[in-house]
């Protein structure tokens, strides 16, 4: 027993780790004295009492056990909601712990066997508070999901009591994996790094992954005369390929805005278009492509962005009222050569937009996977209605904070599948009276 639990404590202290999390937990399905249980090992938690909870009861953990569905939230006392209509997070767990949980992951443990069809699950890994970052990113879910993979071969053979000699390999498989994840995270720090705090407007970010590493990043950028800037992109695709041209790219912005404030008071949406072409041309010789969006803000509302195939921002005033800008845009990156993307971008002034936020109005930015979300009929959720649910809930006192917290509620209503075929990003702007 006491080589279990050290195996046990060790996967516990990989996918912690590997996660950038302040704690994880692995629950494992035991048969209890009125039916099958989901149990926290004590010794491995370093509790004083293990956690049992009825696999058919409510909680989180329990759901994903016999669901076998993916978990992702910013918030489990706002979202999922079970069929009762209240959250499924299983809130007298933290009576036992004395642990207050802001955000997790949480994925089934499923052990496949590699000659057959069958498959049996086995527990549930979840991972409480992000270190870094006010929700988990597509790179935790990947990692999650090939340590849960590990996982599930370890425990297996533990119970089954075959092949023990390949234990050790397997914990050092995941140990390996863990530590290069890790690396990756420090990476992923570039791809959402938080606004700073601001006199003149309260801003509020939101990042909900889909089920594999995704190509959304955002960049705040302080600039001269008290102005900033942000920067948002979607590439194209799924896996590390996408995310490793995210962070490249940012981290070219980032080096070319610092650049150009070194030789004039802003890097204004007019230069990004040069700018763009020259990353269109790299995208589309490299055969990726992607849209953004690059908004420059003064601390008096004047607003300047500039589209290159990204939805165009919404602009809502104080009561919730939208202010119909007609945007124009560039062709989104990796579509055309340098030569293709400068003729379309200054025809017609294509890519550089303006308006002025008068006190308290809104500036809305966001990522495509938010209108295509699909609900359990295959409807999407589209812009019309994201349009709505913002006229609806934007007011005087609402702040970015609560509109993000009532969106991560409106897309589980719509569409509570638990999972999501494309990363959503959500930046909302609010100018102070």
């Amino acid at each position: 027993m006491a080589q279990s639990n050290e195996v046990l404590k060790q996967i516990v202290n990989n996918c912690k780790a590997a996660t950038n999390s302040d704690r994880a937990s692995l629950f494992l399905i035991e048969q209890g004295e009125t039916g099958p249980e989901i149990v926290a090992n004590k010794f491995a938690h370093g509790l004083k009492k293990e956690i049992r909870l009825s696999l058919k009861g409510s909680g989180i953990a329990p759901f994903v056990a016999r669901t076998g569905k993916l978990i992702v939230t910013p918030d489990p006392n706002i979202w999922p909601i079970g069929e009762d209509n209240q959250p499924l997070y299983h809130q007298s767990t933290e009576k036992i712990t004395k642990y207050k949980v802001r955000n997790m992951i949480a994925v089934p443990v499923i052990w496949r066997d590699p000659d057959s069809d069958k498959e049996k699950t086995l527990g549930v890994i979840q991972v409480l508070n992000h270190k870094r970052f006010p929700a988990y990113t597509g790179l935790e879910v990947t990692t999650l999901l090939g340590l849960a993979e590990h996982t599930a071969n370890c425990i297996y053979d533990s119970q089954q009591n075959k092949r023990p000699g390949e234990m050790p390999k397997q914990l050092e498989e995941m140990v390996q994996l863990s530590q290069n994840m890790g690396k990756l995270a420090e990476l992923s720090e570039k791809l959402f790094k938080e606004p700073e705090p601001e006199e003149d407007f309260e801003t509020s970010t939101l990042y909900l992954p889909s089920e594999q590493v995704g190509g959304d990043c955002y960049l705040f950028t302080n600039l001269p005369d008290r102005k900033k800037s942000l920067f948002l992109a979607d590439i194209a695709g799924h896996g590390f390929v996408p995310f490793s041209l995210a962070t490249n790219l940012i981290g070219d912005i980032n080096a070319t805005i610092r650049e150009q404030t070194k030789h004039s008071s802003e890097f204004t949406p007019k230069d990004m278009v040069d700018f763009l072409a020259q990353l269109s041309d790299q995208a589309y010789n490299n055969d990726t492509s992607g849209t953004l969006v690059y908004a420059i803000r003064s601390p008096k509302g004047q607003l300047q962005y500039c589209l290159a195939g990204h939805p165009a921002p919404l602009f809502f005033d104080s009561f919730g009222r939208q202010r119909k800008i007609k945007s124009t845009t560039c062709p989104a990156i990796g579509y055309c050569d340098k030569k293709d993307f400068k003729r379309l971008a200054y025809e017609e002034n294509f890519g550089v937009n303006q308006i002025v936020l008068q006190p308290k109005d809104w500036a809305i930015f966001y990522t495509d996977g938010l209108p295509d979300l699909i609900d359990t009929n295959g409807m999407e959720y589209g812009i019309k209605r994201f349009r709505k649910f913002l006229s609806g809930n934007i007011t005087p006192k609402t702040t970015p904070q609560e509109l993000s917290a009532r969106l991560v509620g409106e897309l589980w209503r719509f569409s509570p599948t638990y999972q999501r075929n494309d990363d959503i990003t959500f930046v909302t702007i609010k100018r102070k009276s």
